[in-house]
């Protein structure tokens, strides 16, 4: 469910990531998000096609080519939100899992809507906080508590969310 947030232009994700992280995180991220050539209106009723890709979502057919430039460009977005307010070293694992999360989520921001660095009140989530105190175990449990969407809970999120949490752990 990525979608480019105003000003935040995606940096070529080969450019600006390892080989070894893009793997792990195209691996957390097609199974969980699916393909779709044609639009769909996903669990909150956002109008999504490809893999979660939300920007700007005309009705057509989509060639799969050009699903794939969508998802690597939203994959930036998500990786420039981790770098963003994410501001201690990472392993691969962990910076896959929270770009998966962040490609998800979004950034957030308040008034807004919940996010890897703003919840809606404001305040910081404990995923960042933790994450940028270094207490990398409590910032990969954190990722748990987010299997909620439009203020319900989905199976296929706490799937995505255990595989996120097991990936930042290093355990994928």
């Amino acid at each position: 469910m990525a979608a480019e947030q105003p000003g935040n232009k995606a940096l070529p994700i080969a450019g600006g990531m390892l080989a070894t992280m893009l793997a792990l995180l195209l691996g957390l991220v097609q199974p969980f998000e699916g393909y779709s050539a044609q639009p769909y209106r996903d669990v909150v009723g956002k109008l999504t096609v490809c893999y979660g890709h939300t920007a700007k979502v005309e009705q057509r057919t989509y060639a799969r080519a050009e699903c794939e430039r969508l998802l690597q460009s939203d994959l930036g977005v998500a990786w420039n939100t981790v770098q963003s307010c994410i501001k201690v070293p990472m392993t691969d694992y962990q910076a896959a899992a929270l770009t998966s999360f962040a490609f998800n989520v979004g950034p957030g921001g308040a008034g807004v809507k919940d996010g890897l660095c703003t919840l809606r009140n404001g305040q910081q989530p404990r995923i960042r906080v933790y994450a940028n105190q270094g207490r990398w175990d409590l910032a990969c449990a954190q990722l748990s508590n987010w299997a909620n969407a439009g203020g319900k809970s989905y199976k296929g999120l706490e799937r995505r969310r255990t595989a996120e949490r097991a990936m930042c752990e290093g355990r994928y």
